[in-house]
């Protein structure tokens, strides 16, 4: 396998994504910036500049509109195609995560009070909240009290991510003292579970919502998404900041059990160990079974994910070098 750096961003990357039909991937920035990429040619197609640092970006299904939030809460669309910015969702609470579920019907946002720590999830009609930014334009900030929010319930926990499980009947949430929490629609916490000593950093479903993978300093683990039983450890000698899983675990010709995970000790630490663990994990999960390890980054990876198709994956790090690798035909002959 032969990786293909992408250099986009002067700082680090902290979120990697692709779009729908996977002929796009974006990768966002402490830049303040989102970088578009085609997924086959590798060519940078733009780039997006944004209000402050991303910390998280969704696409919706067409590819027509991308969504960025940033540390300072503020919600920003922009137009894929143009580049173009329709305008902004602002708030004094910082944005943890933002994910179109689905359906391509509602955008979940999670937000965090920076003083009192507690979270806050908001679910807006996606339809409307389009409408509602693209009106206020780009000098008048949409103010969140003004938006029209569908559901809206709040969490006395710091919350990292919260995403639909299976048929978007519940909620799955992670949190930053390392648990993960299944919950009602109305918001309630029904099963909880510790899944890590300290924060989940990374969160990943089967595409078939079959599994869920957390991962934080231990390791990572997997489980039953309906009963939260944990099916799966693998445990690493050095935190673990991000984790996907093979979208060909559902596939009924030849499913493949992977998943991906990725991390290292913080680079402010790594002068001081003579390994930092920057290397990428491919399990399989089937088995609890490390399959190998690819190589070559310098610093702490922030974020990999499966592309569409299953056949390669893209990454971004902490010196701000994304890369995309395509598996080669070794990994569907010998990797099962």
């Amino acid at each position: 396998m032969k990786p293909v750096e992408l250099r986009g961003h002067d700082r680090q990357i902290t979120v990697c994504k692709y779009n729908y039909d996977g002929d796009l991937c974006f990768s966002g920035g402490a830049d303040k910036r989102v970088t578009l990429y085609d997924a086959f040619t590798y060519e940078k197609l733009g780039e997006y500049r944004t209000w402050a640092s991303v910390k998280s970006l969704e696409i919706d299904i067409d590819s027509k509109y991308l969504f960025v939030g940033n540390y300072n809460g503020m919600l920003e669309l922009f137009e894929v195609q143009t580049g173009k910015l329709l305008g902004r969702l602002e708030r004094d609470w910082k944005i943890k995560f933002v994910e179109i579920p689905v359906g391509n019907k509602e955008l979940i946002v999670v937000y965090e009070d920076m003083i009192e720590k507690v979270s806050d999830i908001a679910i807006f009609d996606l339809k409307s909240i389009i409408n509602e930014i693209t009106q206020s334009g780009t000098k008048t900030n949409l103010k969140f009290q003004d938006a029209k929010i569908i559901k809206e319930f709040s969490l006395p926990e710091q919350v990292s991510r919260m995403s639909y499980g299976y048929l978007n009947k519940y909620f799955i949430g992670t949190t930053q003292n390392g648990k993960i929490q299944k919950l009602n629609l109305d918001g309630k916490v029904e099963i909880e579970e510790q899944a890590h000593p300290t924060e989940c950093k990374g969160f990943s479903f089967a595409v078939d919502y079959s599994l869920v993978a957390t991962c934080g300093s231990d390791g990572v683990s997997v489980y039953d998404p309906q009963t939260l039983k944990q099916i799966k450890k693998f445990k690493t000698q050095v935190p673990m900041n991000t984790v996907t899983i093979s979208p060909l675990v559902a596939d009924r010709q030849n499913p493949r059990f992977h998943l991906l995970m990725a991390g290292g000790i913080p680079a402010r630490e790594a002068a001081m160990s003579k390994k930092g663990g920057f290397e990428i994990h491919l399990c399989n999960i089937m088995y609890e079974k490390e399959l190998g390890t690819i190589s070559g980054s310098f610093s702490p990876i922030n974020s990999i994910v499966f592309s569409p198709d299953g056949r390669g994956f893209m990454c971004g790090a902490e010196e701000g070098v994304s890369k995309i690798i395509k598996f080669d035909q070794k990994y569907f002959d010998q990797f099962k």
